[in-house]
């Protein structure tokens, strides 16, 4: 491509990513433009992904294998398995937040590659990610859980989340700013320590004690997703928090 082309490019792929971004802006709850990067994949960011989990003997052996679910996750069944268990603990989480197991579009592009094969492997495991985690599924959580991915896999599409998420925080919420950099340097400390979780065949582990599959990976959850606050008791939280500084410096400028 001449010098002329890539400009052109790159424009268009700016373009498209701003329109992307301003979205996400306007509706942080509506997650749909996280599956518009088609245009993206062919970008060296998302060819150095690939190449990094392919440096990875454990993601080598599952990208060989093309390794996916054998089957759509059954909640139902999977609320049978023994308690205290990561099938029991996921379809106890998947309940309580009262998400679907399927929330993803079907890829545009069908292909068999590498790329398309990380791609379809991220959707159908992402809530079990946030399960094993400890990463509760709304907006600091998804910034944990990008974090975590970005430390692990270099994934471009978890950056863009992250500059989003502050971004968003700096236009809507300033108040949680500080909440949204905690979630970044938890998901951050996290997926260094942790063994690489695309990896991992979770459909095989779901009669295992959950807490060994966290030991396995080598990382410790304090609390289930369903048994810490949800995003409105933390963003109520850092907006009395923020309320109590600005009422603090109000006196100060009167005794000043």
């Amino acid at each position: 491509m001449n010098s002329v082309g890539k400009i052109l490019r790159t424009f268009k792929l700016t373009g498209k990513l701003g329109w992307l971004g301003l979205r996400l802006i306007r509706n942080p709850m509506d997650i749909s433009p996280i599956f518009e990067v088609d245009e993206f994949l062919s970008h060296q960011s998302f060819k150095y992904t690939v190449n990094y989990c392919r440096s990875l003997p454990e993601m080598r052996q599952m990208m060989d294998q093309r390794y996916l679910a054998p089957a759509v996750y059954d909640l139902k069944q999977l609320s049978q398995s023994p308690e205290g268990s990561l099938g029991f603990i996921f379809a106890k989480h998947m309940q309580q937040h009262k998400m679907d197991v399927v929330f993803y579009p079907p890829l545009k592009n069908a292909e068999v590659n590498d790329m398309n094969y990380l791609r379809l492997r991220a959707r159908e495991t992402h809530d079990v990610h946030h399960c094993v985690l400890g990463f509760r599924p709304h907006h600091l959580g998804e910034m944990q859980i990008s974090a975590f991915y970005l430390r692990q896999i270099n994934s471009p599409l978890s950056a863009f989340l992250m500059a989003m998420g502050i971004l968003v925080a700096l236009i809507k919420k300033p108040h949680m700013i500080q909440d949204i950099m905690e979630a970044y340097i938890t998901g951050w400390q996290m997926g260094k320590q942790s063994k690489p979780i695309m990896a991992i065949k979770w459909e095989e582990l779901w009669e295992r004690p959950i807490n060994e599959v966290r030991d396995m990976l080598g990382i410790k959850v304090d609390r289930e997703t369903f048994e810490q606050p949800t995003q409105k008791e933390i963003e109520d939280m850092a907006l009395e928090r923020s309320e109590h500084f600005f009422k603090f410096e109000g006196k100060r400028s009167l005794v000043s």
